[in-house]
């Protein structure tokens, strides 16, 4: 873990991040209980960075391909948690990528205009 730049940091609790505090005789921090409301947020944030770090170390023959079954894996996982789970929103492979702007929205404005973009009626 890299050391903190100046600021304020909000973080979820880790075994990484408790090891790097142990070691900080400069660092203020404190440790607070983590709300149940702010929960999956907190998890969610450390479970992305956690999977794309394992989505970026997949080999890179068909990796594609792999990072779609692997996330697919993970879905169906999270599936089975939930006693009232309704069907798993799965990746379609190869993994496309859907771009559009729904009528009526306005761009970014670092945004370019492309006519693919335009949502299929």
């Amino acid at each position: 873990m890299s050391e903190f730049k100046q600021g304020i940091y909000d973080q979820l609790v880790t075994q990484r991040l408790r090891q790097f505090l142990d070691r900080q005789s400069d660092l203020r921090s404190s440790v607070d209980a983590l709300e149940e409301a702010d929960c999956p947020d907190y998890l969610a944030r450390h479970l992305i960075r956690q999977i794309k770090a394992t989505f970026r170390g997949v080999p890179t023959e068909d990796r594609q391909q792999r990072q779609v079954e692997l996330a697919n894996t993970l879905l169906k996982f999270l599936q089975a948690q939930q006693e009232d789970a309704a069907d798993s929103d799965s990746v379609v492979p190869p993994g496309d990528l859907s771009r559009c702007r729904a009528a009526g929205s306005t761009l970014h404005p670092f945004e370019r205009y492309h006519p693919a973009y335009e949502c299929a009626r």
